[in-house]
């Protein structure tokens, strides 16, 4: 997987919890889906705001 071939996008309209988000286009197909079994294989589950999500922790600090 190649995270750097996905282009991060800072979401604007939630200016009060800060995160990123990925557009899934024709150009970054099998990154993206690379991403996604990735985050489902290893990722942990853990409650934002009452409601549970799974986080992959990959190197360098960052969490997808």
């Amino acid at each position: 997987m190649n995270l750097e071939k996905l282009q991060f996008c800072f979401a604007e309209t939630m200016p009060e919890i800060p995160h990123e988000y990925v557009v899934r286009t024709q150009d970054n197909e099998n990154d993206y889906v690379e991403l996604f079994e990735t985050i489902v294989m290893l990722g942990v589950i853990e409650t934002f705001k009452r409601r549970r999500y799974r986080y992959w922790y990959a190197r360098g600090g960052y969490k997808y």
